[in-house]
């Protein structure tokens, strides 16, 4: 539950979703293929997408795993829990 939050708060944070074609694609676009959640690593922060310092990219699969892992997160009531879910909520809004 801990890495799930992790990994809201950096893609809220400095994520950033592409749409379209990746340049590697030589068959028909989908949707599956053509959307993409790209997390720059803390320390490098660039949001260029020919940058090659360090980022996860998550597929659509990765994605909707991480909503699945969100939707079921619960907690203690407290100010901890209110800023996980109002983070929980901005992920599932934007997506």
């Amino acid at each position: 539950a801990t890495s799930s939050m992790m990994e809201t708060e950096a893609a809220n944070h400095r994520g950033y979703y592409t749409v379209g074609a990746m340049q590697e694609t030589n068959r028909s676009v989908t949707f599956e293929k053509s959307l993409r959640l790209i997390v720059p690593d803390e320390a490098n922060g660039g949001k260029d997408e020919t940058d090659t310092k360090e980022k996860k990219i998550y597929g659509i699969d990765e994605i909707r795993d991480l909503q699945s892992k969100l939707m079921l997160i619960g907690g203690n009531k407290g100010r901890q829990h209110d800023a996980g879910q109002m983070g929980k909520d901005c992920f599932l809004k934007v997506y």
